[in-house]
């Protein structure tokens, strides 16, 4: 099965496969510190299967669509991908954009958690 990790950096994805720590690392690149917050609406986009969401505004955006399609995320919600993989970490940098996207993945995900039947697990920082 997959072993997944959500981060908010694609520098720090692209060298977490690399060192074979994950099958797959999906970068959450959307920027919450700047400008008007999201509506609720808009943020339940994010997360949800993909449908009419625009580029910006889907969680998967910053995946590649082969990737997308190998490992079978091709348009789903981020539940619906966690169900499918063995273990869900979630790996955020100390920077406040990154710490904003762990609080709201947090919140998205941590009531829903234990219906996943796996591990799942935070790290707090990941070191440059």
């Amino acid at each position: 099965m997959t072993r997944l990790i959500l981060t908010a950096d694609s520098s720090s994805a692209g060298c977490v496969v690399s060192a074979g720590l994950a099958d797959l690392v999906i970068a959450i690149e959307l920027r919450m510190v700047w400008g008007p917050p999201r509506s609720d609406a808009e943020l339940a986009a994010f997360w949800e299967a993909r449908t009419t969401q625009g580029p910006d505004s889907h969680w998967l955006y910053s995946l590649p669509r082969q990737r997308r399609q190998n490992f079978g995320f091709k348009d789903l919600g981020l539940i619906e991908a966690c169900e499918r993989c063995e273990t869900v970490e979630l790996w955020m940098e100390t920077e406040p954009n990154a710490q904003l996207v762990l609080v709201w993945l947090l919140d998205y995900l941590g009531p829903r958690a234990k219906t996943f039947g796996h591990h799942f697990a935070t790290r707090g920082c990941l070191s440059r």
